[in-house]
């Protein structure tokens, strides 16, 4: 506005002056005719006198604007400063809880691995490994083991429980697994709920926190392992199929010793095949054992190869019924199973019996 009010005032002073002053030499006439006495002159005056009054309004305005501005931006300044200071504090504690949950997280991996330890090196208790083996027979019919009239029995052993599935009508030995107490340890920290094994529907649910679920889901379906690519992976993979081979050997046939040999072509290659030779004790129960050496067991490669990535039921299953068609027969039957069991429970009730003799003080 102060910028068309000055132009204005502009024009309107040359136009009052332009007639009467043509030069410097005529100001004094121009003067001594009273100028002031004339209309423009006034009002070239009070638009004069507007505009300064307009700019100065407006400076004083765009004064105040300014300190404002400057007020609110120190304001946002400070907001900023505020809150900068407040996040340095969030990262701060931020840091420290972090530092703290590393800490915690070490703890409780140092904490497991203890845990872990123990599982892994203490003795599974004799009531703990029979309450296991009651579950499974509580599973006869479990529509995963392939069979309608499977039966169960497991052998109380030292270092764990081996439990078997026969065929009920014939008695032959179908499949098993061993659970060594680090696994017993493990699988008996589930929920001992397994006795309600049928729903209202009449099917069968087993829970998967429950001890069968997670011997189910973490023994007996467990996978072994896969063939592998590289001659290093192959490797490490036949060293655990043979492992889980010796196991079965040991608890299936009796073997005291298992031995596997290479088998080569004539020009020296290796042919992938295995010769097995095993040692069994021929009556366990008699008093002086005697062992027998069976021989010439030659396994093909390609049933190696079909021991891979299947489950352990499956797996056991499998070296069972090929060794049966070999003509080698499992060398535990469902009675001996049971006289073991029946002599490690009597030695049990022997040690715990709260009337034993202890052999210190005198009678009572």
């Amino acid at each position: 506005m102060k910028y068309i009010l000055i132009l204005i005032m502009t024009m309107l002073s040359v136009y009052s002056t332009s007639e009467t002053i043509a030069d410097t030499n005529k100001i004094k006439q121009w003067v001594e005719r009273k100028p002031w006495k004339r209309h423009g002159v006034w009002l070239a005056i009070f638009l004069s006198l507007w505009t300064i009054l307009c700019t100065w309004t407006d400076d004083k305005n765009a004064h105040n604007e300014k300190a404002m501005l400057d007020e609110s931006v120190s304001s946002a300044r400070r907001q900023i400063d505020q809150m900068s200071d407040r996040l340095q504090e969030a990262n701060a504690q931020i840091k420290s809880q972090t530092e703290l949950l590393q800490k915690q997280e070490q703890s409780l991996f140092e904490q497991s691995r203890i845990v872990g330890s123990i599982a892994f090196n203490t003795q599974t208790s004799f009531e703990g490994k029979r309450r296991f083996i009651n579950c499974f027979r509580n599973l006869a019919r479990l529509a995963k083991f392939n069979v309608s009239g499977t039966h169960f029995e497991g052998l109380i052993c030292d270092d764990g429980v081996a439990v078997y599935w026969f065929a009920s009508d014939t008695e032959d030995m179908m499949g098993f697994h061993f659970f060594s107490n680090a696994e017993l340890n493990k699988i008996l920290a589930g929920l001992p709920d397994d006795a309600n094994l049928v729903d209202d529907s009449g099917n069968v649910r087993v829970n998967e926190t429950s001890v069968l679920g997670i011997a189910m889901t973490e023994s007996l379906f467990r996978k072994t392992p896969i063939r592998g690519n590289t001659t290093l992976e192959k490797e490490v993979s036949y060293s655990c199929i043979e492992e889980e081979l010796k196991i079965l050997f040991r608890y299936v046939y009796r073997a005291q010793s298992v031995k596997f040999s290479d088998l080569y072509t004539t020009g020296g290659n290796l042919t992938g095949d295995k010769a097995i030779m095993f040692q069994y004790i021929v009556d366990p129960f008699a008093p002086e054992p005697h062992l027998r050496t069976v021989s010439d067991i030659i396994v093909k490669d390609s049933f190696f190869d079909s021991l891979y990535d299947i489950h352990m039921a499956e797996f056991s299953q499998k070296t069972i019924a090929w060794f049966r068609a070999m003509g080698i027969e499992p060398k535990l039957r469902i009675k001996d199973i049971r006289i073991l069991n029946m002599e490690k429970d009597a030695a049990q009730r022997k040690v715990c019996n709260p009337f034993e003799k202890s052999g210190k003080g005198g009678d009572r």
